[in-house]
């Protein structure tokens, strides 16, 4: 198995607190162009619609994601503001792939010990 970059390291310690957080984000960044809404994102990855909307509403914070409202629903879409996520992104669905109990490990190790 792969060793875990640091840059991918550091992103998943400043952004990510749960597989669920980061799969949410990787189905986003695939089609960065898309609008989600939560519903659909609960559909997809097969999740709670609230634990959902609580994942993407903290990445929307951290400045991963951007979002739309109007009087029935918010939607969310890929775009960091930092440029070093749209790099940093493309290696942790890399990494998911080929590494999973790994980076899943890396994940909840880091969230049990804050």
């Amino acid at each position: 198995m792969p060793a875990i970059p640091e840059s991918a390291r550091h992103f998943l310690r400043r952004h990510i607190r749960s597989a669920a957080e980061l799969e949410a984000l990787l189905l986003l960044a695939e089609s960065d162009e898309q609008w989600w809404t939560c519903d659909l994102v609960s559909e997809q990855l097969r999740g709670s619609t609230s634990v959902v909307r609580a994942d993407l509403e903290r990445l929307a914070k951290d400045g991963l994601l951007i979002t739309k409202s109007d009087a029935t629903q918010t939607v969310f879409r890929f775009s960091p503001v930092d440029a070093t996520a749209r790099e940093v992104v493309p290696l942790l669905a890399q990494l998911l792939r080929e590494s999973r109990p790994r980076l899943i490990e890396f994940i909840y190790s880091r969230t049990m010990r804050t």
